[in-house]
C-alpha cells in the first residue's frame, strides 16, 4: 500500500501539476532544482519500497546489513542533499540579476 503512494507521488512530481508549474518558471534556478529535487525523490525515496520488496528473501540479512541502518543513512542522504538543493538554488536566485552578470564573465577570465 505505501508504494502506491510513493507511486502517486512520483506522478505528481514527473507528470501533474508541479511539473507543468515547473516548465513554466522563468527562472533557470527553479528549473534545474525542481529537476534535482525529482531525482532526490524517484531514487531516493526508492530505497523504501525496495527494502520491503526484499523483506521475503532475507536481502538484508544475507549481506549482513542492518536494514534500519540502511534506511537512516538513506534518510541522511536525502535530507542533506535536498536541502543543499534548495540552499544553493535560494543562494542563486537571491542575487541580483546584474551581479549575476558580472560574475560569470569573472569566472570566465579566471579560467
Amino acid at each position: 500500500m505505501s508504494t502506491l503512494g510513493y507511486l502517486v507521488i512520483l506522478y505528481e512530481i514527473w507528470f501533474g501539476p508541479l511539473a507543468k508549474m515547473a516548465e513554466k518558471s522563468s527562472n533557470e534556478e527553479v528549473v534545474r532544482a525542481f529537476a534535482y529535487l525529482s531525482y532526490f525523490v524517484l531514487i531516493g525515496w526508492a530505497v523504501y519500497p525496495l527494502g520491503y520488496l526484499t523483506l521475503p528473501f532475507d536481502v538484508f540479512e544475507a549481506l549482513h546489513l542492518n536494514r534500519n541502518l540502511v534506511y537512516n543513512f538513506g534518510d541522511v542522504i536525502n535530507k542533506l542533499g535536498f536541502g543543499l538543493v534548495i540552499y544553493v538554488m535560494a543562494r542563486k536566485s537571491a542575487r541580483p540579476k546584474k551581479q549575476r552578470r558580472q560574475v560569470r564573465p569573472a569566472l570566465a577570465s579566471a579560467l
